[in-house]
């Protein structure tokens, strides 16, 4: 069955009971008291002392996913996870969402279904309530969440980066440009690759775990600034740098590559890693008193660098004690894509 022939309202009741249905869901909307929420014009539910955080991203078929190579379940739970980072990233917690979804009139009941499945297995894995949201038709397929969450902590952001703070990262970067490429590259490459590696690589592109523990972590840690790698480790950096009127001194070797990485991508892993993107790990500046604390509590993390005055976003990288200023950077730009 097309979509244009199971209608509107259809698709609004199928919504509603699959939330309904779904455990988590069910007990998330009991537990936040959300007296009104799929159906009716506004979602309403009681707000408590907490600070309020609110984001909001847009994926789009053909620009920021294929659905004729990715699987909609995938492409849910991604368009989920994306918006979790951002408040990983302030040191949130995620607590409801509002889904955006414009969908084409011949795209199949069945493929509308596993993109849904994909969108309430990660709200459900995170314990965020999908309150509501908005249906139209459209030429292609897109989905828009925004996101609500609060933070009991100290809010982290990209602009209170110090001079002096180590600049880490909580994981390998990198992963995720990893998956891409094996997706897109020969079946040979793909069968030549163990099934725990291929698993690794893929699943790090298609389905992204934000780091909401690891955000509550660093805030409780003391860490000065936070935000999420989306758009490639250097550029974001950049952005952190630029926001902070700082620049940093980065060490080639000091910045992790996985061995999956480098073993399946020897030629290109330095680069995937720091310029890939869609990592969704945490870049953070934290004081030196804080390094053995950070060691305990986050094992996975890696410092990179430290934070330095000179010239406002300007990355200085050292390799083989030689000096190279960085100052343009790979990252994801929509529109240079």
């Amino acid at each position: 069955m097309k979509i244009k022939d199971f209608g509107e309202f259809n698709i609004i009741d199928y919504i509603s009971n699959s939330l309904n249905n779904d455990v988590i869901q069910s007990s998330l909307k009991d537990s936040l008291n959300i007296s009104i929420g799929v159906g009716d014009d506004t979602a309403v539910w009681d707000v408590n002392s907490k600070t309020q955080l609110a984001t909001t991203d847009t994926m789009v078929d053909k620009i920021h996913f294929d659905t004729e190579r990715c699987n909609l379940v995938d492409i849910g739970w991604k368009a989920m996870a994306t918006n979790l980072s951002d408040i990983a990233s302030m040191a949130g917690v995620p607590t409801t969402a509002l889904i955006t979804l414009g969908l084409p009139g011949e795209m199949e009941l069945s493929e509308f279904k596993n993109l849904y499945q994909g969108i309430i297995e990660c709200a459900s894995t995170y314990n965020t309530t999908i309150i509501g949201g908005d249906i139209v038709k459209s030429p292609i397929l897109f989905i828009t969440v925004a996101l609500y969450g609060v933070n009991q902590n100290i809010i982290l952001t990209r602009s209170s980066l110090n001079v002096g703070d180590f600049i880490g990262i909580t994981d390998f970067t990198g992963l995720s440009k990893g998956g891409f490429e094996l997706a897109s590259k020969s079946e040979k490459l793909y069968n030549n690759i163990s099934e725990e590696n291929r698993r690794l690589l893929l699943n790090s592109h298609f389905r992204p775990k934000p780091k909401i523990d690891d955000g509550t972590t660093l805030a409780n840690l003391g860490a000065t600034s936070a935000m999420d790698i989306s758009d490639g480790l250097f550029s974001d950096l950049n952005k952190m740098l630029v926001s902070s009127q700082l620049s940093a001194e980065i060490n080639y070797s000091s910045i992790p590559i996985h061995p999956v990485l480098s073993q399946i991508f020897p030629e290109s892993a330095f680069e995937m890693a720091t310029n890939g993107g869609e990592d969704y790990e945490l870049l953070f500046g934290i004081s030196s008193d804080k390094l053995d604390s950070l060691n305990s509590l986050l094992p996975n993390s890696h410092i990179i660098g430290q934070a330095c005055s000179g010239n406002i976003g300007i990355i200085e990288l050292t390799q083989n004690n030689k000096v190279y200023k960085l100052d343009k950077f790979d990252g994801w730009d929509h529109f240079k894509q």
